[in-house]
């Protein structure tokens, strides 16, 4: 029984239960002899956990790993769950499910045996991360019919083949959550589900807007923007093999170059506009520079200052 906090904060942290055990509580109700189970998989991106127990009550607020988007799914596939924040809670009956952010305090308790699946699906998250505490729709169930029905039944589809989905059909089972995910929640959700695509291009617009910032990386980006690290670099991994670094120091030697290339800035050395575009260090901009554009930084201005007509194009 000492063990199920650490495990339950495992299965929504994502780190090592030593990190979360301070901030995670767990007591069994009643006098019946304490008892669970945790059965853990993966199809595809999605991770999957059932959790099986006797009367109990969970309370945490565990420290995400980086590979672990921050909202969670809980299905009641058996007896009923109250989940809450100490202020709000919401009774889940078998079919119900509900949304949680794993990054605030919450609280999952039962007064019977009771059964639920949880699901950590990349791609259901926030354009932000939460202001305040469960601002999101936790604890608004999206029904038990049409999309949301769908969604319920999927999950515990893929559940029970976690050992036999295909890989291809792993991918496109993870896509059809995201999207009926988004549709169950399309009224009740402030926010929406957003396509990959759309997060790709929030990613983008991020960099753009803190390329002059040294500390920029996909921890910070992730942090931003509430997503996992892990979901930072697939988003990049899955539209061609330019790297989240690769492509932040691109955009920077391109916003280099224009500064060079302008007349206005000739009283600026080359190190100032380097460090106001997030270089930190001189030597590596000289050779990112150079392996970029085929020619150091000095030498890109002088021809350019000298020959306007002879910009070099980025490779």
């Amino acid at each position: 029984m000492c063990a199920w906090p650490d495990l339950i904060s495992d299965l929504v942290a994502g780190s090592p239960p030593e990190k979360n055990r301070q901030s995670c509580e767990f007591e069994p109700i009643g006098t019946t002899p304490f008892g669970g189970s945790i059965t853990c998989g993966a199809v595809g991106a999605a991770r999957f956990a059932r959790v099986a127990a006797t009367p109990s009550v969970y309370r945490g607020q565990p420290r995400l790993g980086s590979d672990i988007a921050p909202l969670f799914v809980a299905l009641q596939t058996h007896g009923d769950s109250l989940l809450g924040d100490g202020v709000r809670q919401i009774r889940l009956l078998p079919g119900e499910w509900t949304v949680f952010d794993a990054r605030c305090p919450f609280t999952i308790s039962s007064q019977h045996c009771m059964e639920l699946i949880f699901v950590n699906v990349p791609g259901l998250i926030p354009a932000q991360p939460p202001r305040q505490p469960l601002i999101y729709p936790t604890f608004e169930p999206p029904g038990t019919s049409g999309s949301a029905r769908m969604f319920s039944d999927l999950v515990v589809s893929l559940f029970r083949e976690l050992e036999n989905v295909d890989s291809n059909i792993a991918i496109s089972s993870v896509d059809l959550l995201r999207n009926l995910f988004s549709d169950a929640f399309r009224i009740q959700c402030p926010w929406p589900a957003q396509p990959l695509e759309t997060q790709r291009r929030a990613v983008m617009q991020f960099i753009e807007e803190h390329l002059s910032d040294p500390e920029l990386s996909p921890p910070s980006i992730a942090s931003a923007l509430g997503m996992s690290i892990r979901q930072v670099h697939r988003l990049f991994k899955r539209a061609g093999s330019q790297t989240v670094g690769e492509y932040i120091w691109k955009r920077r030697i391109q916003r280099c170059s224009e500064e060079l290339r302008s007349g206005a800035n000739a009283a600026l050395s080359v190190t100032t506009i380097a460090f106001r575009w997030g270089f930190s260090s001189s030597p590596h901009f000289s050779r990112a520079f150079k392996e970029e554009m085929g020619l150091t930084a000095s030498e890109y201005r002088r021809n350019f200052l000298t020959d306007p007509g002879s910009a070099i194009q980025l490779r």
